[in-house]
């Protein structure tokens, strides 16, 4: 969910009509199974009773999504470690999600020919 809202799930308005243009499954790209990376090191705690729980309940929905905010700060780092490495200074970016591949690509202020073998 948190993965989703962070990277992929841009809500684009005409500018006219005020009418949503990413509401079909041909323009909205939430993640899905075969997104979850190869290598994910979760850890499920056994028998692990929460006595502050309603009946010892374990919330479910919240920690995923305030945890997923880490792609944001992995994806911010991505791009200043691409930035440096094209050799342009480093200055604050105003980057805000969703981060899509067009806004990382953007935000990298690469050009094309940064990515041509020599």
């Amino acid at each position: 969910m948190g993965l989703g809202y962070y990277t992929s799930e841009e809500l684009v308005y005409n500018k006219e009509t005020g009418a949503l243009l990413t509401n079909r499954t041909w323009n909205y790209n939430p993640p899905g199974a075969k997104d979850i990376p190869a290598d994910f090191r979760i850890t499920l705690r056994k028998k692990a009773f929460n006595p502050d729980g309603v009946l010892g309940s374990k919330a479910t929905g919240e920690p995923a999504f305030c945890l997923s905010c880490s792609v944001v700060f992995a994806i911010r780092n991505a791009i200043m470690s691409a930035r440096r490495n094209a050799g342009l200074t480093e200055t604050w970016l105003e980057l805000n999600p969703p981060y899509t591949v067009e806004k990382i690509w953007l935000a990298c202020n690469n050009t094309l020919d940064a990515y041509k073998l020599q």
